[in-house]
């Protein structure tokens, strides 16, 4: 994939430097594309008749370089906009790719908790939570671990606080709101240690696992209540 958009921005690249570009490149990028073709042409010994070749050019970071001496000729930035505004050529460089997977990587992870139950008044809290996820290469450990918090809070609510209630009779749900239906606050949960085991993993393209709400409930225990199907 990323050979195929690297031939894309070169593709765009060569024709901004061969044409005369008479819209958003010759209005606001002009001397900047100019002086790319004439390092260019420059480094190659060419006339100013003859066509720069994609061969010539190559990607490195946020530049379009001439080969030859590894010179950057012409910032990602400038081609990204003019591929966008041109009215001569308008494109979105884009790349794909997909992957066949013969091999499936579920993601796992383990859950501690402590709690403090008031036996007398049938009261919980939830006093201190630690979670541990594989889910292979993490992209984005903010939102990664945002996913881990939101899935324990549903989680706490599911356990102790939340209750659908329907009419037998006539199947309406009783308590179809907010008020009603009541859903943990930030003032029920607690303070929650994340860890991220971040690994390559070997089935996957990219090294990641699916990721979402990843939660695991204890379904053998023989109690009855809600609580006791709190995430282990």
């Amino acid at each position: 994939m990323a050979e195929e958009f690297k031939r894309k921005l070169i593709d765009y690249a060569v024709y901004m430097v061969n044409n005369a570009v008479e819209d958003f490149s010759k209005t606001v990028y002009l001397n900047e594309v100019t002086a790319a073709a004439k390092a260019i042409r420059e480094a190659y010994g060419l006339k100013e008749d003859e066509e720069i070749t994609k061969d010539m050019l190559d990607v490195l970071e946020s530049e379009i370089i001439e080969k030859k001496n590894g010179k950057a000729v012409l910032p990602l930035r400038i081609l990204a906009d003019t591929a966008f505004y041109s009215l001569d050529k308008s494109v979105h460089i884009t790349a794909e790719l997909t992957n066949h997977c013969k091999e499936n990587s579920f993601s796992s992870g383990v859950c501690f908790t402590e709690v403090e139950v008031d036996i007398p008044l049938g009261l919980v809290e939830v006093k201190n939570l630690v979670q541990v996820h594989d889910s292979g290469v993490i992209i984005n450990h903010a939102t990664a671990t945002g996913q881990v918090h939101g899935g324990i809070a549903q989680s706490i609510g599911y356990a102790l606080s939340e209750e659908l209630l329907v009419d037998e009779k006539t199947g309406r749900v009783l308590n179809d709101n907010l008020l009603d239906f009541k859903i943990p606050t930030a003032m029920d949960v607690p303070d929650m240690q994340v860890d991220l085991w971040n690994w390559m993993i070997p089935q996957a393209p990219t090294g990641t696992r699916a990721w979402a709400n990843l939660l695991s409930f204890r379904q053998d225990l023989p109690f009855e209540t809600p609580f006791y199907r709190l995430p282990v």
